[in-house]
């Protein structure tokens, strides 16, 4: 049986436009302004506000975890059950890249 998830459009577009946000500030950091065309100097000025796209997706991520915490505690679990289910998720990963 497939499981359904509950998850919000909205949220995961908005999550979407950070990341790109970020990505694309990072590439931008190579260059100065005033090297380039007047007209590709302007897309590196706005470009420069992608630092915005950490905000929100620290604060969309944020989110998840509350309402994860909440979850927990509406299906009567315990947060030791909710922090090992944390921890078999997590600990792999980290130690697959190290």
């Amino acid at each position: 049986m497939i499981n359904k998830t509950e998850n919000n459009i909205g949220i995961e577009l908005l999550r979407l436009i950070a990341i790109s946000l970020l990505i694309i500030y990072h590439t931008t950091l190579i260059g100065s302004a005033g090297n380039y065309p007047s007209y590709l100097n302007a897309i590196l000025t706005i470009t420069k506000m992608g630092w915005l796209g950490t905000d929100i997706f620290l604060a969309i991520s944020g989110f998840f975890c509350v309402s994860s915490i909440l979850k927990v505690k509406k299906e009567n679990k315990t947060y030791l059950s909710y922090l090992k289910s944390r921890a078999l998720r997590l600990v792999p990963a980290y130690y697959f890249w190290c």
